[in-house]
């Protein structure tokens, strides 16, 4: 009985699974198929010797901790790849305000013509800008 064997049900199913998969790949049983099915053939392979049992528990753990690693080394590779986009944007904002600051800066400097400045738009109050309808037509 496989219970005897591995005595944690659920680390009997999670072996039992992992052996089935395994199986289900193309792996070579080491009992007797007899016309059963992969997870049936896992669990006699696993009932059948302690030795077997001991060593599909440590092909289940070292297959997990590949999967964790794994997921572990893509997250911070992405952490690092958002790192960089950030550090990028905030780059180009910055390049982007020095540009806006010196155009700003070249545009007080000619807002004066021969010494005098240029009228605001609160200068323009007093002038009459009605258009006669004669040059309305012209457009």
């Amino acid at each position: 009985d496989c219970t005897r064997k591995i005595s944690n049900r659920f680390k009997l199913v999670l072996v039992a699974g992992n052996r089935a998969k395994k199986l289900a790949r193309g792996i070579a049983p080491l009992v007797k198929r007899d016309n059963d099915k992969n997870p049936v053939l896992a669990l006699r392979e696993i009932a059948s010797d302690q030795a077997l049992s001991d060593i599909f528990e440590e092909e289940l753990v070292s297959s997990m901790q590949k999967i964790h690693f794994e997921s572990d080394v893509m997250e911070r590779e992405e952490e690092i790849v958002d790192e960089k986009d950030w550090s990028e944007q905030i780059a180009q904002l910055s390049r982007e305000l020095e540009s806006l600051g010196s155009v700003e800066e070249n545009l007080e400097d000619h807002m004066q013509i021969d010494g005098e400045e240029i009228l605001d738009d609160d200068d323009l109050g007093d002038v009459d800008l009605e258009v006669d309808a004669n040059e309305e037509d012209k457009f």
